[in-house]
């Protein structure tokens, strides 16, 4: 009788003890409340963005939320608050008055998925985002990022630098975060042109080769001229660049893109689209080999056509046609590798623009060149070619009616699949429920391709 009568009054005081040290998040401010609070107290505010329906949210809030060293230092340096990012019918009067939040949330810091986290400064300066599941330690080192003083000493910076206070060997630090952190793109890209003209184009070359410039050139390669060091120094010592850059080709990579830009693209498109459909490539070629006898410009020309009638001219046989000309004037390797001239090319293997063609063009002329091309990825692969490209071959063969042969194929890559499960000792081979599914389209004359 006694665990009886005391056993409702221990239950409270057991579940209460489990909440204790759990992230205590807002849920009766405003928007604009919290944001005030949190400079009043001089707290960094956190935003943990979620949907009912996201899993990773839901152990968040179960397994993080409540770890005692997260909430711990949570509470301690942070307003919290939670947001809402989808809708539902049971959604209360609260969650309801922050879809318009949601909303501007979404649009203004870019948010692509689940759980999303939003750290702000007390004067609510965005400091942080970061995306997807974080077990308790990496939480508590997201959450030591986001207050690492070195952080708001940028926005210091940057403040100094919008009225002219300018420390020229820290702009390219300062682009970075202001791009990758702030948020603010086309101002970033204004302070990294700053810092190439009036301090890499200024100081010695030994001095521009170092690994974080390099690193910011990556970041930054559109605000890079044929003008600037950093391109002369990739077009003339390549050897070097690698070396410091610790990636071989990176340096031609470098040069081929930005001549792409401006002795290519600059010429052809206007505002992103096609200016003609059939350009002066042989005087764009001519152009390029005069200015840049090192680089192979056939090839980057060629290249560049593939992109321009895939994507800008939208001209399924001219795409075709450039396509057939790499393949021929430079052949793709055999031996498993399928790569193609130099490896920077957009599609890599001859496998790929097959695929692409398969589920973007329905002009069976492009369709047929396409299926020599799956063909030949095949070839180039004997005698254990790539599972996905048996997959292209039957598809293509089922686009261009040839029913029972493509059915064949993809039953060989169904048996494919097996045998390297059986080989491998494991449930299932890969992609063999989707391939499965595929023969089963083609037996009932269904699309395999996308649709819409």
């Amino acid at each position: 009788m006694k665990l009886l009568i005391f056993f409702p009054f221990i239950l409270p005081l057991i579940s209460e003890a489990q909440f204790v040290n759990k992230i205590q998040f807002n849920h009766s401010l405003t928007w604009s409340q919290v944001r005030d609070k949190a400079n009043a107290e001089g707290k960094y505010l956190f935003v943990d963005l979620y949907a009912t329906w996201c899993g990773p949210c839901k152990i968040m809030d179960t397994e993080v939320y409540s770890n005692d060293s997260v909430s711990d230092k949570v509470n301690t340096r942070c307003l919290s608050i939670k947001i809402q990012m989808d809708s539902t019918s049971h959604d209360d009067d609260y969650v309801r008055s922050w879809y318009a939040v949601a909303k501007e949330m979404r649009s203004t810091y870019h948010i692509v998925g689940y759980p999303s986290f939003l750290f702000f400064t007390p004067d609510g300066k965005l400091i942080l985002k970061e995306i997807g599941y974080k077990s308790s330690p990496d939480f508590i080192n997201m959450l030591n990022k986001a207050i690492d003083p070195k952080r708001i000493e940028y926005y210091k910076e940057l403040e100094r630098y919008e009225i002219g206070v300018k420390e020229l060997p820290k702009l390219g630090e300062l682009a970075f975060f202001t791009k990758t952190v702030a948020q603010e793109e086309a101002y970033a890209n204004i302070i990294a042109r700053d810092f190439i003209v009036n301090y890499l184009n200024k100081i010695s070359d030994s001095d521009v080769i170092r690994r974080n410039i390099l690193l910011l050139l990556d970041e930054f390669y559109n605000c890079v001229s044929s003008q600037d060091k950093l391109f002369t120094l990739c077009y003339n010592e390549q050897a070097v660049i690698d070396s410091c850059r610790g990636s071989k080709g990176w340096a031609v990579f470098q040069v081929r893109r930005l001549i792409s830009r401006e002795e290519i693209e600059e010429k052809v498109l206007k505002d992103g689209k096609a200016t003609s459909i059939n350009p002066s490539w042989s005087q764009i070629v001519s152009n390029i080999e005069i200015k840049y006898p090192k680089i192979d410009a056939k090839q980057l020309v060629l290249e560049y056509k593939i992109d321009y009638y895939r994507f800008s001219a939208l001209d399924w046989k001219m795409w075709a046609q450039c396509v057939n000309d790499k393949i021929q004037l430079y052949p793709p390797r055999k031996n498993g590798t399928s790569k193609w001239g130099s490896g920077l090319d957009i599609f890599g293997s001859v496998n790929l623009p097959a695929w692409d063609a398969f589920q973007n063009c329905n002009d069976k002329s492009v369709l047929a060149i396409a299926l020599k091309w799956s063909e030949l990825s095949i070839k180039l692969e004997e005698p254990n070619p790539n599972i996905q490209y048996l997959d292209t071959r039957a598809n293509l063969l089922y686009k261009l009616g040839r029913i029972n042969e493509a059915i064949r194929q993809e039953q060989k890559a169904v048996k494919t699949a097996k045998s390297i499960a059986r080989v491998g000792k494991i449930e299932k081979g890969p992609f063999e429920d989707e391939f499965i599914l595929t023969v089963n389209k083609m037996r009932k004359h269904l699309a395999t391709w996308p649709q819409g």
